[in-house]
């Protein structure tokens, strides 16, 4: 069960707004002079880090509401000889199947926002081994 009023790495946060801008698509406005705009697409999240009231998260793929099923459960069987993405389990009320954690995908997002939308929160030894996974990830032994 989540504790309220403290985020920390293994939380898993619904509807958040990740930019997207995979396609490139960045435009400006009359409404917002000097800022760039860009389109969002609202993910599952799990918290990889805290710090200084920001959090580093990694999107979650579940199969109900990506295009093409088939590719993620061919990432999923994956995922133990895999360090870019995550394997995780079924989270009742939120998904029934195995989803991925992408670590190559990561965004900072406002700590303040997640927990407003913190749906659950991992074991210690869950956490422990994301945040081993993350690191592994990107070439660190996660110490």
């Amino acid at each position: 069960m989540p504790q309220s009023g403290v985020l920390r790495p293994g939380d898993v946060c619904a509807a958040v707004a990740l930019p997207d801008i995979d396609n490139g698509f960045l435009c400006t406005s009359e409404d917002a002079p000097g800022r760039l705009l860009a389109p969002v697409k609202i993910s599952y999240v799990v918290v990889l880090a805290v710090n200084e009231g920001y959090a580093t998260v990694a999107p979650i793929a579940v199969s109900h509401a990506v295009d093409d099923a088939s590719a993620l459960a061919a990432l999923i069987e994956s995922s133990p000889r895999e360090r870019r993405w995550l394997r995780l389990p079924p989270l009742p009320g939120e998904w029934d199947e195995d989803s991925v954690a992408f670590f190559f995908l990561v965004q900072t997002v406002g700590a303040e926002q997640l927990l407003e939308r913190r749906v659950s929160s991992m074991g210690e030894g869950e956490a422990r081994v994301l945040r081993a996974r993350f690191a592994l990830a990107f070439g660190s032994d996660g110490d």
